[in-house]
């Protein structure tokens, strides 16, 4: 706008009006503040109607939204599978599981979302059938305060921790009322406080927590304890002296219990109240889970064996916590006495010749062996494998087996697993520190179906009685990681992707089925480039290529027939964390990345690299995958 001022020249100056002129300014800015204020009212109106107009549109945008558009059913399934977890993994994998997003919902949040998703979310009670329980802490003892200001702030913590015991009261509550009757997964995880808390007339929480469990246990279906009791009479040995007519549902029982704690030594009345508990004998057990649990001598006879199938004992954090693992001599009784098991994952320790006297010792290898018929996954780990078991055992369904534990025959022992089960095996985890080279090979070339491959190397390296004097320890080499790289023969460009073929004068690569594998050397061993070059052969293009149609030359079927396609390597290297795998492998045209997982460790700076994965994802594999290989 121009607008032309008889003081335009004088703007911008050190001119001092006149006193007419100054008339003149005031009477020019007061007609100017007239039209600015007009405009401004005007302003505020159009954007009082843009702000109704866009209330419009966003009101309508919402009856377009893609979730308006999911049925009910569909949109209730979305719900279970954020809201339902379970309990918590503790056998060894039967199958690969697909990747699932991190579950940060619940019932609570979801019904608080519009009226559609409430009504859902309180129709359906299986939503609220999951039960997590961690009580707050009790404050610090006033006994140990010793000035009015000290005073002042456990009164404040009191308050606070009365708040916060009546919010969760009331949210199992809400929970057990809006299951309705829907069996009940349940996980509970509390300790008796190191003292008695002064609270006044403010109950401790394990107590009406107790209360409310044990008045539902007839509908627990999954049950999870993790528990520290540390005095007399607590109110969480209750839990244990259920009855088993009290507990008709229960199917999965993960007991992670600690009794005696501190200074506190339990009589033989509290630690039999809990190693006796009829929970081990429900009659619809079917899951079974000890980690850390008293001293029983009815390990076997405790149990509810007809319909066990699935088992994991022993504490895999025993080392920070000096608790022993489960006996070898218990591990066989249980092995004789479960003869349904489908899973199961042991913990051992050996036994001094001392402590034998009371504990039934069956003599390896057994004069019958061991039928276990439906047995698929079974994880052995601890001191010593038990030389002659795999003699002693019969298991054609076996496919996973992991076999982490340390002992001066584990090398023996491998050699003898994988000499009967190796064929039979998809998936197969051991520590190859205890091994020769020789003995390595031996196993590699044992395993001709393998599809999971995680070996595993620790700086405790053992002797293998077998082994010649100049046959030293196993290491992934360069020559053993060659091994295991497939040779081709000459390119024909004409071909296009079936240019590369399979030398059928060559030998084999070692467990030529592999998919997924894991190596965790614990110094340094194989090369960047030997990886590199490994990886670029298990991904060539024809690979792929072969899976979706019929070879019509016999060589060709050979490819098809004896090389699966590597989906995933995870490796630990000793790499600075700057080389470019992904550029290297990307400039061999042979080599098809698609959808390939690779995720590499540095161990000078412990970073983790991998391109595909996003950074949730990439922790939760390897998260997974280090969890099944720590002994």
């Amino acid at each position: 706008m121009n607008y032309a001022s008889p003081f335009s020249k004088f703007l911008n100056t050190n001119y001092a009006p006149s006193e007419q002129e100054k008339k003149d300014v005031k009477l020019l800015i007061n007609t100017e503040q007239v039209l600015l204020d007009d405009i401004d009212k005007e302003i505020r109106v159009l954007i009082d109607r843009r702000a109704a107009h866009a209330r419009i549109v966003e009101e309508h945008s919402a009856l377009l939204s893609p979730i308006r558009q999911v049925p009910s059913d569909i949109l209730l399934s979305i719900f279970e599978y954020t809201c339902l977890k379970g309990l918590t993994p503790i056998v060894t994998r039967l199958v690969e599981k697909p990747n699932r997003a991190p579950k940060e919902s619940s019932p609570d949040v979801l019904s608080h979302v519009c009226q559609q998703w409430r009504r859902l979310s309180l129709e359906h009670p299986i939503l609220w059938s999951e039960i997590s329980i961690l009580p707050p802490p009790c404050p610090l003892s006033q006994a140990n305060r010793n000035n009015l200001a000290a005073l002042e702030e456990f009164y404040e913590e009191l308050a606070y921790y009365k708040r916060q015991l009546e919010k969760l009261n009331r949210r199992i509550l809400v929970y057990i009322f809006r299951s309705d009757r829907c069996p009940l997964t349940v996980t509970f995880r509390s300790a008796d406080p190191p003292y008695e808390p002064d609270l006044g007339d403010v109950p401790c929480a394990n107590d009406a927590i107790v209360d409310m469990l044990c008045a539902v246990s007839t509908r627990w279906k999954r049950l999870a304890l993790s528990l520290w009791i540390s005095k007399k009479a607590s109110p969480l040995i209750r839990l244990f002296q259920l009855p088993t007519h009290d507990i008709p549902l229960l199917e999965q029982l993960n007991l992670d219990v600690n009794v005696g704690v501190g200074t506190f030594s339990p009589t033989a009345t509290e630690l039999q109240a809990v190693s006796s508990t009829e929970l081990l004998q429900a009659p619809r057990l079917r899951s079974l889970t000890l980690h850390r649990f008293p001293k029983c001598p009815r390990y076997t006879t405790a149990v509810n064996w007809s319909t066990l199938k699935y088992l994991d004992i022993g504490d895999r954090s025993t080392r920070g916590l000096h608790i022993p693992p489960f006996p070898i001599q218990h591990s066989l009784n249980l092995l004789i006495a479960f003869p349904h098991l489908v899973c199961c994952s042991i913990m051992f320790m050996r036994v001094h010749e001392s402590q034998m006297a009371n504990i039934s010792n069956p003599a390896l290898p057994f004069a019958h062996p061991i039928s276990l018929p439906h047995l698929k996954s079974l994880t052995l780990r601890g001191s010593g494998l038990p030389p002659g078991l795999p003699s002693s055992l019969e298991l054609p369904s076996l496919q996973t087996l992991s076999l982490l534990a340390e002992g001066d025959a584990t090398g023996n022992e491998l050699v003898d697993w994988t000499r009967k089960f190796g064929s039979q095996l998809k998936e197969f985890t051991f520590d190859y520190s205890c091994l020769t080279k020789s003995a390595l090979l031996q196993i590699l070339e044992s395993l001709p179906n393998i599809t999971t491959l995680r070996m595993v190397g620790t700086t405790n390296r053992m002797s293998w009685s077998e082994g010649s004097e100049d046959d030293d320890g196993a290491l992934l080499s360069d020559s053993v990681m060659e091994r295991l790289t497939p040779k081709f023969g000459p390119r024909d460009a004409s071909q296009g992707d079936r240019g590369e073929t399979v030398d059928l004068d060559l030998p084999l690569p070692l467990c030529p089925k592999l998919r997924k594998i894991f190596l965790w050397p614990s110094t340094i061993e194989f090369t960047e480039k030997s990886f590199v070059k490994f990886v670029a052969a298990r991904r060539r293009r024809h690979l792929r290529s072969s899976a979706g149609r019929v070879a019509d030359t016999q060589t060709f079927t050979a490819v098809t027939d004896t090389i699966s396609l590597l989906e995933t390597a995870i490796v630990s290297l000793d790499s600075s964390g700057k080389t470019d795998f992904w550029g290297t492998l990307r400039r061999d045209d042979t080599v098809d990345l698609e959808g390939f997982v690779l995720v590499v460790r540095s161990r000078q700076c412990g970073a983790f690299q991998s391109e595909l994965l996003s950074t949730e994802q990439l922790e939760e594999l390897v998260a997974e995958e280090t969890g099944l290989v720590r002994n």
